[in-house]
């Protein structure tokens, strides 16, 4: 760490500069809140009062090597992966560091489709660099999961039949359980129209549509299944 010294506050509200560093500034006067400079490596990082009408900056010209954590994506219900890779904006020798680099993520299989950070830490630098950390994101996508309304039959004007779906695509071992709100079935006829009362409806085909069923880890699509009502014979 090098340091700037600096005097009293003139009239205007500036600090004049009375010691830089052994290079020299390239501006004559500093500010208490980021130094008036243009060499923008340096940094308020410290502010020592050396006693009334003085202060001491302590900054750093080192140079910032920045370590990224990559992005990754994988689906719901897969293992977290064994490790997670990170770029460097500069590489630099292993002598100007130390420690072991490693990267930290909070998710564990089973976890909620989302985002979690990727957090690398682990090096600290020696000399000549300043190593930041910056994280990366662990996309959990949703998956694709298929909804189909079972086929079903009823008599002209007898009672409706109890509907039902099935799942394509559920892993975990998971099933119809695992999923939130109420399945929701409307028959229409060939038409598209709504049949609000299955007793009154006229013999032939329908279709059957389910609604009301969401996931926060299944992207669901919905298949319509088919009513078939018969003749009453009697």
């Amino acid at each position: 760490m090098n340091f700037i010294t600096l005097g009293k506050k003139r009239a205007d509200g500036d600090w004049v500069l009375l010691k830089g560093p052994p290079h020299g500034l390239q501006a004559q006067r500093a500010y208490v809140d980021g130094i008036g400079v243009s060499d923008p490596t340096y940094s308020e990082a410290r502010i020592i009062e050396l006693g009334i009408g003085q202060k001491r900056i302590f900054y750093s010209d080192d140079e910032t090597v920045t370590v990224t954590a990559s992005n990754k994506t994988i689906a719901y219900g897969a293992n977290k992966p064994s490790s997670f890779a990170v770029t460097w904006s500069k590489n630099i020798p292993n002598t100007y560091y130390t420690g072991t680099l490693s990267t930290a993520c909070a998710y564990t299989k089973g976890n909620n489709a989302g985002t979690y950070p990727i957090v690398p830490s682990g090096l600290t630098a020696t000399d000549k660099y300043a190593i930041v950390f910056v994280a990366g994101t662990l996309t959990v996508s949703k998956v694709a999961l298929t909804l189909t309304v079972a086929n079903a039959q009823m008599v002209e004007g007898g009672a409706a039949p109890a509907f039902s779906f099935t799942g394509t695509g559920f892993v975990n071992d998971e099933d119809a359980t695992d999923l939130t709100g109420s399945a929701v079935y409307t028959v229409k006829d060939s038409l598209g129209e709504t049949v609000a009362d299955l007793t009154l409806a006229e013999p032939g085909t329908y279709t059957i549509h389910l609604s009301g069923i969401t996931s926060e880890n299944y992207e669901i699509t919905m298949e319509a299944g088919t009513l078939t009502i018969t003749e009453n014979g009697s």
